[in-house]
């Protein structure tokens, strides 16, 4: 066989083998973003445990962070013309988005003069919510404390926060 002939021959079936057999198909496809509103905090009310009177026996008492009611158990007695409330949060953001929430708080309420009132939990209404039609959320915070016998007078408190963030 002739050396060029091969060369020739060796040429077009690269060539072939390079070119495709068909031509390119294209297929269109769109971008989108949704660009939501900044979520804005606001605090309504704060969580309240009301006035209480302790006993030689321990006892708690609890928020409800749904109702606001409060309930206890043990050797504390609640006055009834301060029965206390649940914290409300409102958050003000895009209509129809999901919102979750995160608590963190102390472990303590403190009196200032060396006291303290355990904190046995705190808890939100809801981990998540759909804003409303005005883009409105709110969410109640409620919680349990643990009051020892005879536990000392005074005003225990303390600060905890709240985060949401877009789902």
């Amino acid at each position: 066989m002739d050396y060029r002939k091969s060369l020739v021959s060796a040429a077009v079936a690269a060539a072939a083998v390079a070119s495709p057999a068909t031509a390119a198909n294209t297929a269109p496809a769109g971008g989108k973003a949704l660009i939501l509103l900044p979520l804005t905090l606001t605090k309504v009310d704060d969580l309240h445990f009301g006035t209480l009177v302790s006993s030689s026996v321990a006892g708690t008492v609890t928020i409800n962070a749904v109702t606001g009611l409060r309930t206890h158990a043990g050797g504390v007695t609640e006055v009834t013309s301060d029965p206390g409330q649940r914290a409300l949060f409102a958050w003000a953001g895009t209509p129809a988005q999901q919102v979750s929430f995160d608590l963190s708080y102390p472990a303590t309420l403190d009196d200032g003069a060396g006291h303290s009132v355990q904190v046995a939990l705190l808890y939100l209404q809801s981990a998540t919510a759909i804003a409303d039609s005005a883009g409105v959320v709110k969410v109640g915070v409620g919680g349990s404390l643990l009051i020892s016998a005879n536990q000392a007078e005074g005003t225990y408190s303390n600060t905890f926060s709240v985060t949401a963030n877009y789902q």
